[in-house]
C-alpha cells in the first residue's frame, strides 16, 4: 500500500463509511460463505473466484453515501453487497461475452444506478445498459469511487 493510497483510505474510513460489520480485525469469512450461498440459489450461474473473495473477504458490508463534487465526476454513494446482483446473472453473462472475462458482482455503485462487478483478472467494473471501466484493479477501483476520478486505461 503506497503512501497515497493509504492517506485516501484512512480519510475514507474515518469520515465516508459504514460498515455492518466494523474494521476490527476484519475477516467476513463466515459472512462471505453464507452470501455466496444465498447467491447460488437465486443465481447458479455465478461462480466466486479468487479476486472477488479477496475484495469480499476485505470490504464485504462496507456502504458509502457521500454525494458530492469529484476530481473528473461526482462523487455518488456505493456498497460492497454480491446479495445486490441476486437475479441479474443474464445480464452479467452478456458483459462477459463482450469482455471475455468472467464477472463476479460486488455490489451497487452510483446510487443504486448501475451494478459493480469485479473480472477474474481484478478488473473492476461498472455494469448498466453497457459496461465501464471503474478501475484496473480494486485499489484503484476504491480511489476512484471515493475521488471521483475517471480510471487510468
Amino acid at each position: 500500500m503506497n503512501y497515497e493510497r493509504k492517506t485516501i483510505f484512512r480519510i475514507f474510513r474515518k469520515n465516508f463509511i459504514k460498515c455492518r460489520f466494523g474494521f476490527q480485525n476484519r475477516n467476513c469469512s463466515e459472512r462471505i460463505e453464507e452470501w455466496e450461498k444465498e447467491l447460488q440459489k437465486f443465481d447458479p450461474d455465478f461462480e466466486m473466484f479468487s479476486e472477488a473473495r479477496k475484495v469480499l473477504l476485505e470490504f464485504g458490508g462496507i456502504k458509502v453515501n457521500r454525494r458530492d463534487s469529484g476530481i473528473d465526476f461526482a462523487r455518488e454513494p456505493f456498497e460492497i453487497d454480491l446479495l445486490l446482483g441476486i437475479g441479474e446473472s443474464d445480464r452479467f453473462s452478456v458483459f462477459e461475452a463482450e469482455i471475455g472475462e468472467k464477472l463476479y458482482p460486488l455490489g451497487e455503485g452510483g446510487g443504486n444506478h448501475y451494478f459493480l462487478a469485479i473480472g477474474e483478472s481484478g478488473k473492476v467494473y461498472g455494469l448498466m445498459g453497457y459496461i465501464f471501466l471503474i478501475g484496473n484493479t480494486f485499489d484503484d477501483a476504491l480511489e476512484n469511487l471515493i475521488l471521483g476520478r475517471k480510471p487510468k486505461e
